[in-house]
């Protein structure tokens, strides 16, 4: 059950653990899980238990528009960590909507903008847990942008 340790030490990050990180992390653990079932013979239906008990425990989470325009916002994942068109095209279609929202609302006088802070880096072990492998051993989450 590596895959769940390791989504558990990313979401339990302290320097860039950030709530877009959820969903992709809960969608990655899902599809790492299930992949494990293939190779069990003893515990065969413990990864469809995992899976279930995730998708119970964070079924809103998992249906958010928020979490999903948090997760493409950030650099890290943009719409990599997504596995269809249709749901990239909806989160490119939901991300424009709420910036012309927001243009529309810049009547108002704008703050002062906080200071950017150089984030660390994501351990090795964090980036080999988003890379899923396809049937022929090869890297579906390339490093290239997807917009």
């Amino acid at each position: 059950m590596k895959p769940l340790t390791v989504a558990l030490d990313i979401l339990q990050g302290e320097d860039n653990c950030f709530y877009g990180t959820l969903l992709p992390t809960l969608e990655t653990l899902i599809t790492k899980t299930l992949d494990l079932k293939t190779g069990l013979q003893i515990l065969g239906d413990l990864p469809e238990a995992v899976v279930k008990a995730i998708k119970t425990r964070f079924a809103e989470v998992l249906q958010s528009e928020t979490a999903v325009l948090a997760a493409v916002t950030l650099p890290r994942f943009k719409l990599r960590w997504l596995r269809t068109q249709e749901r990239k095209d909806n989160a490119k279609a939901s991300l424009l909507a709420v910036c012309r929202r927001i243009t529309k609302d810049e009547d108002q006088p704008t703050g002062t903008n906080a200071p950017t802070h150089h984030l660390s880096t994501n351990s090795a072990t964090e980036d080999d847990f988003f890379f899923l492998r396809g049937g022929g051993g090869q890297l579906c989450f390339c490093g290239k942008p997807n917009w």
